[in-house]
């Protein structure tokens, strides 16, 4: 952004000031290539705009995924305390709905494990009885199953709000790159054009050490 300002600033100081816009145009910056490189740096800062945007749905993407994930977790894990005790004479039927054990640590194996879990209650009508003593029910467990979905919903938006977010950094990138040469091949001439009038630089943005300039 303060990039961007800069060159703002140089650009349209170098069309609107008369003195500056006369002795440029001497060398080779007409009006007609002032209004081109006015135009170059608007498609930089639709860009960069578009950037933000393009960042901003995937950082909220993100932030639903997380939240919905602790959400999930926090009931699974109760879940599985009440199968656990529902289902403890019948290590069998622990083993079958994959109660045991610790959890995967990769999502991906985690959720396979969780939608087991679930799928196994809801088809089984004697494990549903069993566990249904603590509240849980057909509506219930759907619901959970349903949270799943909706979370594996939210891993592919996450993917592509992120390839979106990547390649809207490399169009800006691209363009701001553009910009940048032609800025700095600008301000080279300017030190030139302007070395009897360096007061003329800070005008254009450009600072000016003391004691530089001609007499």
């Amino acid at each position: 952004d303060e990039k961007l300002y800069r060159h703002r600033i140089l650009i349209r100081n170098g069309i609107k000031d008369p003195v500056i816009s006369e002795r440029m145009a001497c060398y080779g910056y007409t009006p007609e290539k002032m209004i081109q490189a006015n135009l170059m740096y608007q498609k930089v800062e639709e860009a960069s705009q578009q950037n933000r945007f393009k960042h901003g749905d995937y950082n909220k993407c993100r932030s639903k995924l997380k939240e919905a994930k602790k959400a999930f977790h926090k009931a699974y894990i109760i879940d599985l305390e009440f199968a656990r005790i529902a289902l403890a004479r019948h290590p069998d039927l622990l083993d079958r709905v994959g109660a045991n054990g610790r959890r995967q640590k990769a999502w991906s194996a985690y959720f396979f494990e969780a939608k087991w879990f679930y799928r196994s209650l809801a088809e089984d009508e004697s494990l549903l009885k069993l566990v249904a003593v603590y509240g849980y029910n057909k509506a219930l467990i759907h619901r959970r199953l349903s949270d799943i979905d909706n979370i594996y919903r939210l891993m592919n938006q996450r993917a592509s709000t992120s390839g979106e977010a990547q390649h809207s950094t490399q169009v800006r990138n691209r363009k701001l790159r553009e910009l940048d040469c032609w800025v700095s091949e600008y301000k080279k001439v300017a030190h030139l054009a302007f070395m009897d009038s360096p007061q003329l630089l800070e005008k254009l943005g450009i600072v000016v050490k003391s004691g530089t300039g001609g007499k």
